[in-house]
């Protein structure tokens, strides 16, 4: 699946889980008319910042490079940026 279709159905799950936008933006710090402009499509999910991508996702990992999957935690802390 492409990357772009994977991060609008994590959203769509994380905003069912949390119960609707507002307690998702309630729960991660990211502002309500940020996750409706990406829910709605008004702003194209590729043009998430990688900080917000992270609050709303904690335990997300990248892997930049095959051999970076080896080991380790690799997800990324508030205190990181």
């Amino acid at each position: 699946m492409h990357p772009d279709k994977q991060a609008k159905q994590a959203l769509t799950r994380a905003i069912r889980e949390a119960g609707n936008m507002r307690r998702l933006s309630e729960k991660t710090g990211v502002c309500y008319s940020i996750i409706n402009s990406f829910n709605s499509g008004k702003s194209n999910i590729c043009n998430i910042p990688l900080g917000t991508l992270m609050r709303i996702f904690p335990d997300l990992s990248i892997r930049f490079f095959k051999e970076d999957g080896s080991g380790g935690d690799s997800r990324a802390k508030d205190s990181d940026c």
